[in-house]
């Protein structure tokens, strides 16, 4: 780490100024001092970050030690600071100490509580972290020393916010991951209930079209079987109303046959009184079918009417029996 020991008015003159209060070492042989208790230190960390830097700075002006102030944030870790004369009245190097990140502390040779009344006070202890006084150059290596600890101290607090901060992001990036890890699950599994959903609709249309058409097709095989049948009936019955028909019909021939003349009965048909019939007669089956029965009819009364050969004439008439 990086210090700086800021020496303010007059101390520049250390050495021949007042030896009985600020003692006999110059600001150069302190600061010599300084450096090699620094560097003992040194040989005492292990750390290198902890290891210390010692800068050195004096000015009798005002400005020129609030400038440094200023700017010491941006390459200082903190500062040993002797205000000097300052340190009773300077507000304005007070609120620049006040108004920058770098800790400083206050450090003085001789104790400003055992002087002069106006030393008393020190406007700058409000917005220092530490005050070491009445010491001497000891004063220096007690503030040194605190700093040092105080700025390790800061480190690893800033180290551990930096970490608590990266925890809660890394916890915040997890949290986050498993949010979205969550809404994608949700969305896949909405997205599955969805497709499983529309599946299950379409086989239940499916199997409602199968069953349509099975119903259509058994209602369709129903008509048709009724169809037939109902042909096969109109069938029968015509196929039956033919019968009877037949059957009345043989009826009524077998009525006419046995209304008819037996075979034994000779046929008699009137003819002339002056002709004679010759009947041929032959015994018939009622139950054969009909065929011709010849008859020879001779004329008695013309027996001059003959055929050349002498015989006489013969008129044959046909008549129907059963064969």
């Amino acid at each position: 780490m990086k210090l700086l020991v800021l020496n303010g008015p007059n101390m520049n003159l250390l050495g021949m100024r007042e030896p009985d209060i600020y003692g006999n070492l110059t600001l150069e042989e302190m600061n010599r001092e300084l450096a090699n208790y620094v560097q003992s230190l040194n040989e005492q960390i292990e750390d290198v970050e902890t290891k210390i830097e010692l800068y050195f700075y004096q000015s009798n002006h005002e400005g020129m030690l609030i400038d440094v102030i200023h700017k010491a944030h941006e390459k200082f870790d903190g500062i040993v600071y002797n205000p000097a004369a300052h340190t009773h009245y300077s507000l304005a190097i007070r609120d620049a100490i006040a108004s920058v990140p770098t800790p400083v502390v206050e450090v003085h040779l001789s104790n400003i509580k055992s002087r002069e009344s106006f030393r008393a006070a020190s406007v700058m202890a409000i917005v220092c972290i530490a005050q070491f006084m009445g010491k001497g150059v000891d004063s220096y290596k007690e503030g040194i020393v605190a700093l040092a600890k105080y700025v390790k101290a800061q480190r690893i607090a800033e180290q551990k916010r930096k970490e608590e901060a990266l925890k809660k992001e890394q916890e915040a990036a997890a949290a986050a991951k498993a949010a979205e890890e969550a809404k994608l699950a949700a969305e896949a599994k909405a997205a599955e209930e969805a497709r499983l959903a529309a599946e299950a609709q379409a086989a239940a249309e499916a199997k409602a079209a199968e069953e349509a058409k099975l119903a259509a097709e058994a209602k369709a095989a129903a008509e048709a079987k009724a169809a037939e049948e109902a042909r096969l009936a109109a069938e029968a019955k015509a196929a039956e109303e033919a019968r009877l028909a037949a059957q009345a019909v043989t009826t009524d021939s077998q009525v006419e046959a046995d209304n008819a003349p037996s075979a034994a009965q000779a046929s008699v048909v009137e003819v002339p009184s002056s002709s004679v019939i010759e009947t041929k007669v032959e015994a018939v089956d009622p139950n054969a079918p009909i065929e011709a029965v010849d008859v020879s009819i001779a004329d008695a009364t013309n027996a001059a009417e003959t055929t050349p050969d002498g015989e006489k004439k013969k008129s044959r008439w046909s008549l129907f029996k059963k064969s």
